[in-house]
């Protein structure tokens, strides 16, 4: 049975850098597809991709609802996508 994201929450909060490395490994589809429907262009994604997954490191002492994980980082990762393009633009 699959670990749920609100244990590996906890276990990144305590210290423990594998669970939040399990937590990369089962959202990076997620995130790239959600990154790629703005930006496509695939060396921008991945590198974004990666700046989702920090700025998500750096925010989880601030996730309220640890079982949200999925919304929380999707957002996360639209975010970063958006203001991509919006850094293109100026």
């Amino acid at each position: 049975m699959a670990v749920k994201d609100q244990t590996l929450v906890k276990r990144a909060l305590a210290g423990d850098g594998h669970a939040f490395g399990d937590l990369v490994a089962r959202y990076t589809r997620l995130v790239r597809g959600v990154v790629w429907e703005t930006v496509r262009r695939p060396d921008e994604v991945e590198d974004l991709v990666q700046e989702a997954f920090c700025k998500a490191y750096e925010q989880l002492p601030n996730l309220r609802q640890q079982a949200k994980f999925a919304p929380w980082l999707w957002s996360i990762a639209a975010n970063a996508a958006l203001s991509y393009q919006y850094r293109k633009q100026q």
